[in-house]
């Protein structure tokens, strides 16, 4: 090789290696992906959840049906007063007066004495309302639960309106007289004193100062004589104004009732309860999605357990409510024999010539169990012998199995060829027949009747649940190959980083990852980049360096 090629090369190699450090450092293993909340992230939580938001919508309307039916809307009776107004006053200002004088306390304790009815005052002002159609025209609107009673009681408040006004009027008309009869007698003595000045004035002998003033006492006279003359008006005036006001008002239309459109009633209640029902769906599927920190995309998972994603399955829903059922199962006929599939082509031989493979579930026991029951009776099936080891919570695979008392036990329809090994429930780390070259895994040997079945055994199948308190050093001496099965939208980013730390640190290979419930819209590649550290060093080697340290 000449010296110009070994410099190319060598540059090369140290391009990459810079490479790779770079996207190790910008994309650590099991990093917790920032950006979540999208507009495409909700618009996609939305159409996953669509049947919730259908439901608070059902339940909206279902809600203001039942409000319809058990408080239905209340009759309703008009009366309408013509009112005659003062014609020296601001017409406008007199109708204000008169709307509010209505709804006055005293107006409704008159108007509940005329009707007859036993209830609070505050109630009774509540039932009906007074509006000003016109400058003459009064309208009083009752509320009732029939319309019979509706129309007594907004006859009752325009019958009390109107002889508390008439009180009023002729009350003012009494107070009025004897003030009007004061600034006459005031208005006289001004014009007395008027004409004594004049007198004097006229009695000075003639010059342009004294015929400025006599001018001026002059006009202030004429001034006086109109003013006297505007109050005697008004003081002759003032009772047949009163009167005319008391007798020109009256009832124009009694009251009758206002035509309900039931239908229309009906039909805005229906709408008002659908919109409240769908924005309050609305919103909880959008809150939630804001606030989770639970992974979905393929991208964010692989990410997260820095292990890339090999299969999806697109769909999984609730099945059926009976015992003993699993609650999770694949929808689709073909996503459980995929799955059994993708966990059979994973199986590896080890030394020894067995096969062993580990399945940490994530959130979804119930489906993996399924899985690996199929997958067991599978090769069952086909003459192998099979090692069952439930150490998930729960024992969800021996429950299937009908046996989930601890100990080994022969199970399923093959019973020479199925056996399930279920440790004890205070056994937080059990330890497996497999040897394990892990300090940190107690020397304790496994139970004879579990040595004797593995020592049969050709498949060593094993549902396993971490917990970041114990890690996974005990499931080396299980399998050294392991898939995790994630449920997307089930899991947050800490507890499948966690998870995938455990496994690597315990020197386990994580071959991969299967995500249950796939987003169909999700067009990431599942995919992770691996440090430059994994890439030079493969796993198997530095466990052995490790294990000869």
């Amino acid at each position: 090789m000449t010296p110009g090629v070994a410099s190319t090369t060598s540059g090369r190699a140290r391009a990459r290696t810079a490479a790779d450090g770079f996207t190790a450092s910008r994309h650590p293993q099991g990093d917790v992906p920032r950006g979540l909340i999208s507009l495409r992230a909700l618009r996609r939580a939305l159409r996953r959840r669509a049947l919730l938001v259908g439901a608070a919508a059902a339940a909206g309307l279902a809600v203001s049906g039942f409000l319809f039916v058990a408080v239905p809307p209340a009759y309703q009776a008009a009366a309408t007063v013509l009112i005659a107004n003062n014609p020296n006053l601001d017409p406008s200002s007199q109708m204000q007066g008169d709307v509010a004088l209505a709804q006055a306390p005293q107006v409704a304790a008159s108007a509940l004495r005329r009707a007859g009815l036993h209830e609070s005052l505050t109630r009774f002002t509540h039932s009906y309302t007074v509006s000003a159609s016109t400058d003459r025209l009064l309208q009083i609107t009752a509320n009732a639960s029939a319309v019979s009673e509706a129309e007594r009681r907004a006859n009752a408040v325009a019958a009390a309106f109107m002889q508390y006004r008439a009180e009023l009027l002729q009350i003012g008309q009494q107070l009025e007289a004897p003030t009007l009869n004061q600034q006459i007698a005031a208005m006289n003595h001004k014009l007395a004193f008027n004409a004594k000045q004049i007198t004097a004035a006229s009695a000075l002998p003639k010059s342009a100062r004294r015929d400025t003033q006599l001018k001026g006492l002059l006009t202030g006279r004429r001034t006086l004589d109109a003013e006297i003359g505007a109050l005697k008006y008004e003081a002759a005036n003032n009772p047949l104004v009163t009167v005319s006001m008391i007798k020109g008002t009256a009832v124009l239309d009694a009251a009758a009732p206002i035509p309900p459109s039931r239908k229309h009633i009906a039909l805005m209640t229906g709408v008002a309860g659908l919109v409240v029902g769908l924005a309050l769906g609305l919103g909880v599927v959008m809150v939630d999605t804001a606030t989770s920190d639970r992974l979905r995309r393929r991208r964010d998972i692989a990410r997260a357990l820095g292990a890339p994603i090999k299969l999806t399955i697109d769909e999984v829903h609730s099945g059926g409510w009976l015992p003993g059922r699993p609650r999770l199962i694949a929808r689709r006929a073909g996503d459980m024999p995929r799955l059994v599939a993708h966990l059979r082509s994973n199986v590896r031989e080890v030394d020894g010539g067995e096969a062993a493979l580990a399945v940490v579930p994530v959130g979804n026991a119930d489906v993996v169990a399924q899985a690996m029951v199929r997958l067991a009776t599978s090769c069952a099936s086909q003459g192998r012998r099979v090692l069952l080891a439930d150490l998930a919570a729960g024992a969800p695979a021996a429950r299937l199995l009908r046996t989930s008392d601890p100990g080994v036990h022969f199970a399923g329809a093959d019973r020479e060829r199925i056996a399930v090994a279920v440790p004890e429930r205070s056994d937080r780390v059990p330890v497996g027949p497999v040897r394990t070259a892990s300090q940190h895994v107690p020397r304790v040997r496994p139970g004879r009747a579990l040595a004797a079945v593995h020592a049969s055994a050709d498949l060593l199948l094993t549902v396993a649940s971490l917990d970041p308190m114990h890690g996974a050093e005990h499931l080396t001496t299980w399998t050294t190959d392991v898939v995790v099965v994630v449920t997307a939208g089930r899991s947050a980013a800490p507890s499948l980083k966690a998870t995938g730390e455990m496994i690597r640190l315990a020197g386990l290979r994580l071959v991969s990852v299967v995500l249950l419930g796939a987003d169909n819209a999700d067009d990431s590649l599942g995919t992770t980049p691996v440090p430059a550290y994994w890439r030079r060093r493969p796993l198997a080697s530095r466990s052995r360096q490790s294990v000869s340290a």
